[in-house]
């Protein structure tokens, strides 16, 4: 391949820009352990994830945050390590799109 070949073929395969997807909030009660997913519309990549808890997250620890096991989003568990604490939990997926 040429230079310009090269480069073209590297402008066509980057990322022009990324957004957040969140899911749905698992339901506010005190279930011990709680787990969620996420995913990205099919023609986007998965750059990264992350989660939110709302209630008493400060009694809840996160076990697992990571892509779904066979791409396309983002998986997150979480279970109470104190108590019975009221909490919910959200997975978020940073997708990318050309």
């Amino acid at each position: 391949k040429t230079a310009a070949a090269n480069a073209e073929a590297n402008a066509n395969n980057r990322l022009e820009g990324a957004f957040e997807q969140f899911g749905e909030p698992t339901e506010s009660n005190n279930e011990a352990t709680k787990f969620t997913s996420v995913s990205c519309p099919s023609e986007d990549d998965v750059l990264g994830g992350s989660y939110s808890m709302g209630g008493e997250a400060e009694k809840v620890t996160v076990t697992a945050s990571e892509e779904t096991f066979y791409g396309g989003g983002w998986f997150v568990s979480a279970s109470a390590i104190t108590g019975t604490p009221t909490w919910s939990l959200t997975a978020i997926a940073m997708c990318g799109f050309k």
